[in-house]
Parts: structure tokens; sequence; C-alpha cells
């Protein structure tokens, strides 16, 4: 059992370490195509949950939503609280990355499967490329569908 524990100890640092590695190599790169092609634009927007204005569905609160675009690249980085008193086990969310309109470009989904104790945070980051849409003409986001499992 105390085997079990330490290699489970183990692989969770390895994930952190990787994943850290990971994201300073993509945000290193995302920096560099920026200051080297002056065509593409680069835009960071980001919505927050307030005591005023809650995004919140299904006992799920999206506490913060930041679309960052990066040349031809959209990312979304979603932070998700379980508001319930309960253990869930994921939720699914449908994002829509939309023009200056408010007219959909394209949707972003999350799927995410792992248990969320109650009143716990998740951290969960989609990435949309811009070959099929103007990427250019994403200005905002907005929840399209939020339920847990």
């Amino acid at each position: 059992m105390k085997n079990k524990k330490i290699i489970v100890i183990i692989s969770l640092i390895l994930i952190v370490i990787v994943g850290f590695s990971i994201f300073f190599i993509i945000k290193k790169n995302n920096v560099t195509n920026t200051q080297t092609n002056n065509d593409e634009q680069s835009y960071t927007h980001i919505i927050t949950s307030t005591e005023d204005n809650k995004i919140e569905k299904d006992e799920l609160e999206v506490k913060e939503l930041k679309i960052q675009k990066s040349g031809s690249e959209i990312s979304v980085f979603s932070t998700i609280i379980n508001n319930s008193n309960s253990t869930i086990n994921g939720f699914f969310m449908e994002i829509a990355i939309v023009n200056k309109n408010g007219e959909v470009l394209t949707s972003v989904v999350a799927n995410y499967k792992e248990k969320i104790k109650p009143h716990e945070s998740v951290d969960y980051t989609n990435f949309v490329t811009g070959e099929e849409i103007n990427i250019n003409d994403a200005v905002d986001a907005r929840i399209e569908l939020l339920e847990k499992y």
C-alpha cells in the first residue's frame, strides 16, 4: 500500500513537471511567432464569474474563461468549480468562439472525466487552429452547454 502511494505521488510530480515544460515551450513559441510575423494578431480576452455576474449551470461555475489568440491558434483556458455538495464524475462543456457580431465561428468541447470533489476547482485547456475559420475575427466566447456527469 505504501509503495502504491509513493508511485502515485512520483507519477503526479512527473506529470506536473512535464505539463509545465510543455506550457512554457508553447508559450515561448507563441511569443516568437507573434514577434516575427506582424501580419498575425495576438489577442487575449478574459471573462470572469463574479457575484453579480455568475457563469454557472448545473451547479458548475466557470470561474474564469480566458481566450488567447496567437497567430493561427486560439487557446481556451477555463477554471471550473464544482459548487455542489457531492463529488461529480467530471463535466461536459461546449464553448462558442464568436466574432464581434456575436456569430459563432467555431465551438470548443471540453469532456473532462475525472472526479471533482465538492467546491474543488479544475483547470482545463483547449486549442483551436484557424485553418477552417478566420481566426482574426474571433473576439469573444460564451458557454453554450455545461453539465456535470
